[in-house]
């Protein structure tokens, strides 16, 4: 018997490279594997603060790893990444949190837009270099995903409500505690209404592997689609490891 739909709560950052690789990979994989994503936009300053990180692009090492990383991993799933040269003074000195907090008001109210929007706030700053912080940077994305003017200003508008900004603190207080979160993306699967895994920020890139619940080992280092599928009609599959992130798929 095919194992049921899965549900999987995506905690992101679109100030987060790794958040954009992961994003764009599960929804590209999300009718195969037969997945519910449901986008949670929260705010990696605030996971920062509360866990008492730091950046990786603030730590030397760290930062020459993770541009090597990038580039590797931009090729590898075909989703263009090129930092803008001005990545560190943004993260040092602007933040992201009128974007995501539009990125909830439009869940709040217009939630069709809310995948679209995230992309372009990646594309824009991960390929045309562009800056992403303001409400002007904002407006311009709603209106080249196609935003109506009325949506626009409506969304706009809802980012200094205070029912956006606690929906947004909610989100990022309970990833990291709930699910252990201190970096992006956080990303929590669950299996027949109840959580079976929840992934945390793990500081590994490795490549996508596959477990089937019997304990052998499948590598899906380029995951195809009939791989994946027989895996989960064996019983479950556990997908680990998603850039900076463990993703358990356990199925009954």
């Amino acid at each position: 018997m095919a194992a049921g739909r899965i549900t999987v709560d995506f905690f992101y950052d679109v100030v987060s490279p790794y958040s954009y690789l992961a994003f764009e990979t599960l929804l590209r994989y999300r009718t195969p594997w037969n997945l519910d994503v449901r986008l949670k936009p929260f705010f990696l300053g605030g996971v920062m603060k509360e866990t008492n990180n730091r950046p990786p692009g603030l730590v030397p090492n760290k930062a020459a790893y993770m541009a090597t990383d990038l580039r590797r991993l931009s090729g590898y799933f075909g989703v263009p990444i090129e930092p803008p040269s001005y990545f560190l003074e943004f993260i040092m000195t602007k933040s992201t949190i009128k974007p995501q907090r539009f990125l909830v008001a439009l869940g709040m109210k217009h939630p069709k837009y809310v995948e679209e929007a995230s992309r372009g706030f990646w594309k824009r700053f991960y390929e045309d270099n562009k800056e992403i912080a303001s409400e002007d940077d904002i407006a311009e994305v709603g209106r080249k995903i196609g935003m109506t003017d009325d949506v626009l200003k409506e969304a706009l508008a809802m980012i200094t409500e205070d029912s956006v900004k606690q929906a947004l603190l909610d989100n990022t207080k309970r990833a990291v505690e709930e699910y252990g979160a201190f970096g992006a993306p956080t990303i929590v699967a669950h299996v027949d209404g109840s959580r079976t895994c929840s992934s945390a920020v793990t500081g590994s890139s490795s490549w996508p592997t596959s477990w089937e619940r019997s304990g052998s080992v499948r590598n899906l280092r380029k995951p195809s689609c009939d791989i994946v599928i027989r895996a989960r009609q064996a019983g479950g599959l556990c997908y680990r490891a998603l850039f900076f992130n463990q993703l358990w798929f356990l199925g009954k």
